[in-house]
């Protein structure tokens, strides 16, 4: 099951690959802007795991070969590690 796999593979699984499909069709990126939304993060268990999720995300779009224009909206309490 996709959610007891690392959480980078349920990036890619999630996020990336559907991006990369996305693209194989030929989709005009030039003029789309992607937002992904994290509702209530703080509510996440555990301070590491928050930020783990932060890290992975930006480190799956960024190291992907997607060239596309992507936001990612975090809401959350105010927290210190975040």
């Amino acid at each position: 099951m996709i959610f007891h796999q690392p959480l980078d593979a349920q990036l890619v699984k999630f996020i990336v690959k559907p991006l990369r499909h996305l693209r194989s069709t030929e989709f005009n990126f030039k003029d789309s802007l992607f937002v992904i939304i994290i509702d209530r993060l703080d509510e996440y268990q555990g301070n590491n795991l928050q930020s783990e999720l932060v890290k992975s995300l930006v480190a799956a779009l960024h190291h992907s070969p997607l060239c596309i224009r992507i936001r990612i909206l975090i809401a959350s309490r105010p927290e210190v590690y975040l």
